[in-house]
């Protein structure tokens, strides 16, 4: 997970193992919460067919 600017983003893996999902949020400060504002399903960098699966990512 990083933040920065208000913003956090986030990887985490997908069902499909060549794939992850990545989601946005921002700081709403007049809610006081953060909101969704992206979410993506990407492939993993560098994977390719018969490939190793997205490597394992720590979320806090």
């Amino acid at each position: 997970m990083e933040v920065a600017a208000g913003r956090r983003a986030q990887s985490e893996p997908a069902a499909n193992p060549n794939k992850t999902y990545r989601s946005g949020d921002e700081w709403d400060p007049d809610a006081g919460s953060l909101n969704l504002s992206e979410l993506t399903l990407d492939k993993c960098p560098g994977t390719r067919a018969g490939s190793a699966p997205c490597p394992a990512t720590r979320t806090s």
